[in-house]
């Protein structure tokens, strides 16, 4: 995915390179990124586009609903994501990878949970499931594993408990984040060193 930053003089930047004017409708090529009419509608719109995914990578549907709900009219809203989809810019397939991996790794989140997340992001499932099968390979780790980074984690604020109370508790807890019934289980014999 291109970084896209907008510099206080109006100059897009597209991987720190300068691309041209903010104001404008776009250029016919998508990898210009440049404007080349100060009075079409459909620049602000742009614009407005291009500096909500400087603050945070969004889904097609996350930045449509956006840009709506700032009041940008509805006829400009679709051909700016369909332009920002062609120049790379807005991909739900690597949002989906990039969230799953981040959320798999960082917050090891169950497959359950990050299907949920992304369908709520407006990331069809097929797409989903696959970013999430892609993490998993990338991060060379399984649900099971995952199971069990969420279990160790947890088990910090609960070793003081008695060992049943701990086994309950653990179990209780990653089967609220959605992980597999035999994942947890394994998961909590593991980090309590149970049989």
């Amino acid at each position: 995915m291109r970084l896209v930053t907008i510099a206080r003089e109006g100059v897009l930047r597209v991987d720190g390179a300068p691309l041209g004017g903010a104001a404008g409708a776009l250029a016919d090529d998508p990898n210009r990124l440049t404007f080349s009419s100060a009075k079409d509608p459909a620049a602000k719109t742009y614009a407005r586009a291009l500096r909500l995914l400087t603050l945070r990578a969004r889904t097609v549907h996350e930045l449509r609903g956006s840009l709506l709900e700032k009041g940008e009219p509805a006829e400009n809203v679709e051909p700016v994501l369909s332009r920002l989809t062609v120049a790379g810019l807005l991909n739900d397939a690597k949002f989906a990878e990039d969230r799953a991996r981040a959320q798999l790794m960082g917050k090891a989140r169950s497959r359950r949970r990050l299907e949920h997340d992304l369908a709520a992001r407006g990331v069809p499932r097929e797409v989903a499931s696959a970013a999430i099968r892609r993490a998993l390979v990338v991060a060379e780790t399984t649900e099971a594993d995952v199971a069990e980074q969420a279990a160790r984690r947890k088990h910090r604020a609960l070793a003081r408990l008695p060992l049943e109370e701990q086994r309950v508790k653990l179990f209780a807890y990653l089967a609220r984040q959605g992980h597999p019934a035999d994942a947890a289980r394994d998961a909590v014999r593991k980090v309590l060193g149970t049989r």
